[in-house]
Formats: structure tokens, sequence, C-alpha cells
């Protein structure tokens, strides 16, 4: 409840917040989760396909946030230190910058001119909006 709050998320994160940090498969196309105790809903935990939500993609957070590549994104997100309430971190403006990106970077009424600020899950490209119908 104190400190600097990055990510806004309208999510429950209580099942993530009973795992380490994830580990990414060598392909970069998995990810193991270790839970510290059983979680029934942990299919659901990143807002996957399957409950009909589209993550961000990692290498367009970072560009837009101004980072070298998506390696750069990992090695912020993993690094910084713990704080507690005593003796709190300083706040990381890099950090704020990806969660500026995360949190309203990809918000949009009309087709962004930038192709990297499309979402899409699968081999879809969306190539068309009308504002406030579909």
């Amino acid at each position: 409840t104190d400190g600097t709050n990055y990510f806004d998320y309208a999510g429950d994160t209580s099942g993530l917040n009973l795992t380490a940090q994830p580990e990414v498969g060598d392909d970069g196309r998995s990810i193991t989760l270790t839970y510290a105790k059983p979680y029934a809903d942990w299919e659901i935990a990143f807002g996957g396909v399957s409950d009909g939500g589209v993550g961000l993609p990692a290498h367009g957070v970072a560009e837009k946030a101004g980072l070298a590549d998506e390696q750069a994104l990992v090695d912020l997100i993993q690094g910084p230190e713990k704080g507690d309430p005593e003796n709190p971190v300083a706040p990381n403006a890099e950090l704020k910058k990806v969660a500026d990106v995360w949190n309203t970077g990809f918000d949009t009424k009309s087709l962004p001119s930038d192709a990297g600020l499309y979402l899409s899950t699968g081999p879809f490209i969306v190539d068309s909006i009308t504002p406030d119908q579909s």
C-alpha cells in the first residue's frame, strides 16, 4: 500500500503472488511457474488466449520505453531490489517509462499508424477499427 506503484492491473494477482520468478524456456516459447502452494486457477494466471486476454509484446514495450531490446526489459523487471516499509526502494525512472507504456501505450480508438502498437492473438492482424464499435 506504500511506495511507488508502476503497473495498473485490474485482475487478481493472488495466484502469481504465490510464484517465484518465472523461468522462460530456452526456445523463448514456454514459461514455467513454481507455486509455493497449490493454486487451482493456474491456467488463467496470465490472462492468455484461453480467457480472451491479450498479452503485450515484450519487444514492443521495450522499444516504446526506450530500452535497447526485450532482454533489457527482462533485466530491468527482474533487477529491482526489494524494499520494505521501513527501507523503501527509490523510484526507478526507467521502470516508470516501461510501466507508462504497459499501462496506456497500447490504448487506442483508431488504427495506429505504428503497426508495432497492434495487438492480436495468433496469426491475425487487425486491419481496421470502427471507433466505439469494433
